[in-house]
């Protein structure tokens, strides 16, 4: 069924701003910003932090051996 009364073209136009700035905002949300993390991240230099075991020592470290 097709709107045809007084405000039909009003309802019409908001519709089609609501669907679109749902689309992109998905897109936004899903594409566009992990990729930015990951620019950002490469561009910084920065490192992810790195688990502690539970005795306080980090993992995944340089040292070798024992204590």
């Amino acid at each position: 069924m097709r709107a045809a009364g007084a405000g039909a073209e009003a309802r019409k136009v908001m519709g089609m701003a609501v669907f679109s700035g749902m689309m992109i905002a998905t897109v936004l949300g899903v594409c566009l910003i992990p990729v930015l993390f990951v620019m950002v991240e490469t561009l910084t230099g920065e490192r992810r932090l790195t688990r502690r075991q539970p005795g306080g020592a980090p993992t995944g470290g340089t040292e070798k051996g024992g204590h």
